[in-house]
């Protein structure tokens, strides 16, 4: 479930290139993935802080909106991507094409068609594939980033996700809150 983004033209710009909108700003919506965390092994702050780094450095990042370069070359994306079924998948489709529509001249073109829409609706649809494909891997959702680009969403995600990893599991609570409370 990816929260909702509004597309539209930005102003004064005359060629119909689109960018995502959050809170009335251009910028990009990310969506983040990160490895499932293995059981605590029992170790210290270093050990602790060594399974942090271990999981900073395979969080993934996936764009929302269309992949370009899975428009232009798909099976070439695929393959970078390592979505292995989806790349069976995708060709098993493709080389279907011509049985489904003919070897004739009207079925060569209707299937030529197709497959230019296919692909265009395959590269609006890629970054959710490799969503659905990085959690069969074994990663979970992590949350949204958004920013005006791919930087500025890391650095906002990383400054909210940080914290709440660093916490210890017997955090005392802070004495402010518990005066709530009574």
């Amino acid at each position: 479930m990816t929260p909702l983004v509004h597309l539209a033209r930005q102003p004064g710009q005359k060629e119909a290139r689109w960018t995502h909108l959050v809170g009335g700003e251009p910028g990009v919506q990310t969506a983040v993935f990160e490895p499932t965390p293995v059981a605590a092994s029992g170790g210290g702050l270093s050990q602790r802080v060594a399974d942090l780094e271990a999981r900073v450095g395979r969080v993934a990042f996936v764009k929302e909106g269309i992949a370009w370069f899975a428009l232009i070359v798909p099976v070439l994306w695929l393959i970078y991507q390592r979505m292995w079924l989806d790349l069976i998948a995708f060709l098993a489709i493709f080389f279907s094409l011509p049985a489904i529509f003919g070897s004739g001249p009207a079925g060569q073109e209707i299937g030529g068609w197709v497959s230019l829409g296919l692909m265009v609706l395959f590269a609006f649809e890629a970054n959710d594939l490799r969503g659905w494909a990085l959690r069969r891997r074994g990663y979970k959702f992590a949350g949204t980033a958004f920013g005006r680009d791919q930087v500025e969403a890391e650095t906002r995600f990383f400054s909210r996700w940080l914290p709440e990893q660093v916490k210890p599991a017997g955090a005392v609570p802070d004495p402010i809150s518990l005066r709530a409370f009574g």
